[in-house]
């Protein structure tokens, strides 16, 4: 939580008039943690741009690769009220969780069982609510 804002939130009892100031006070500093446009625009883009990387580079990726310092870069990274760029925390966490360990999308992993990001069905999960099978109706299933 902003320092500005866990100071002095359940402090002292105020009064109605007090309380709405302090709302809209509050309400100010929210907004600022809300990105315009151009910011949504270049946040999607990045992420975006990451995720063809990754996906792209999935053929030539390891089954396993270890790290002696298991992402050491991850822990060490400073939350504050400053944001850091999206290309430093997409870095992070290219080098920090999705080349290290376990690579279960891997062409190597166990003769390749695809349990990984297969993107027609990524895609098709995302909007799908969970339908019933014809076993759920049966007790203690679904």
């Amino acid at each position: 939580m902003c320092p500005r804002i866990r100071s002095s939130v359940f402090s002292v009892p105020m009064g109605n008039s007090a309380r709405i100031d302090r709302n809209r006070e509050l309400e100010k500093i929210s907004r600022s943690l809300e990105p315009d446009a151009a910011q949504r625009s270049t946040l999607l883009n990045a992420a975006v741009d990451y995720s063809e990387s990754y996906l792209g580079g999935l053929s030539s990726a390891r089954a396993f690769r270890h790290t002696e310092d298991y992402g050491s870069d991850l822990y060490n990274l400073q939350i504050s009220d400053q944001s850091h760029p999206i290309e430093n925390l997409l870095a992070i966490l290219a080098e920090n969780v999705d080349s290290i360990g376990v690579n279960t999308p891997s062409k190597g992993h166990l003769g390749y069982i695809p349990g990984g990001p297969i993107y027609p069905s990524a895609l098709g999960d995302a909007g799908e609510p969970e339908e019933k099978t014809p076993y759920s109706d049966r007790q203690g299933l679904g």
